[in-house]
């Protein structure tokens, strides 16, 4: 669990707050949450020649049906990145 926050922490740090920074237009908010990722596993395929995904997915998919600590809290993690995802729809819809 302790390795999962660490890992969620950078994530938002270096994704989800650039991504979803207030000061920046809906639309080019949710374009971003698009390209930066799909940049940086671009660049892991350079680096590895090997498409390395998204680890939260990964560990959804693998734990999820063994552990209900780490179903809960990827869940939890899925949840924010939703609520940012729709803030920034409902305020490009407007």
């Amino acid at each position: 669990m302790a390795a999962l926050d660490w890992h969620w922490q950078r994530t938002r740090r270096a994704v989800r707050e650039p991504v979803f920074c207030e000061d920046r237009p809906a639309l080019d908010r949710l374009e971003r949450f698009f390209e930066l990722p799909a940049g940086a596993q671009a660049a892991a395929k350079r680096r590895t020649g090997h498409v390395l995904g998204c680890p939260f997915g990964k560990l959804a998919g693998e734990m999820a049906g063994q552990d209900e600590t780490i179903r809960r809290r990827v869940r939890r993690l899925f949840r924010e990145i939703a609520s940012s995802v729709g803030h920034a729809l409902r305020e490009a819809v407007a």
